[in-house]
């Protein structure tokens, strides 16, 4: 990619399956809804940001997703963790959100919109430019047995997998697609 062109990439996500039941220590806990869906990309390292739009999705999230730009951490709308296992998350970074409103029956699946980010190549000749996804969040509405209705929120970071205890521990996020810019 020539320094200076700019281009349009699209990244689709496949469906999300919400779980009904999820085995735990004191019995299986039913999961009623999902809601607060949200995903963070950081905008790669050589790479201006010039535009983005949403695409099709589901009937629980077409034309209901929104995508924010966001320069800063406190831009309005803009949710990225900062602490430690969130590092991979760097500024700018897209975010994808559905309204808190929308709620996700367990059973169910939900499909996002496809993102379409118009970016310009800025970085210096060989600048190797990874896109990734660094940040997952969602709330569920559970019932658990002993303790009853209760919200889990869930806000997911990449992990190496291993089973070390209640946090697991960081690994670098997964390359969904590069540009090297010439």
């Amino acid at each position: 990619m020539p320094n200076g062109t700019t281009f349009t990439a699209y990244s689709a996500a496949g469906a999300a399956a919400i779980p009904r039941l999820q085995s735990s220590v004191i019995g299986d806990v039913t999961v009623n809804t999902a809601s607060k869906f949200v995903a963070i990309s950081p905008i790669p390292a050589g790479m201006t940001y010039v535009s983005s739009k949403l695409i099709g999705g589901d009937a629980k999230t077409a034309g209901k997703a929104t995508v924010t730009f966001c320069p800063t951490l406190t831009t309005p709308g803009c949710t990225a963790s900062t602490g430690p296992n969130f590092s991979a998350t760097t500024l700018p970074f897209l975010q994808v959100g559905l309204p808190s409103s929308i709620l996700v029956n367990g059973g169910t699946s939900v499909t996002m919109p496809t993102i379409a980010l118009t970016l310009r190549a800025t970085g210096a000749a060989g600048t190797t430019c990874n896109f990734s996804l660094t940040e997952f969040q969602t709330s569920l509405a559970v019932t658990a047995p002993l303790v009853g209705g209760q919200t889990a929120n869930f806000f997911g970071y990449p992990t190496t997998g291993e089973d070390t205890g209640i946090t697991p521990p960081t690994a670098p996020p997964s390359i969904l697609g590069s540009i090297v810019i010439t």
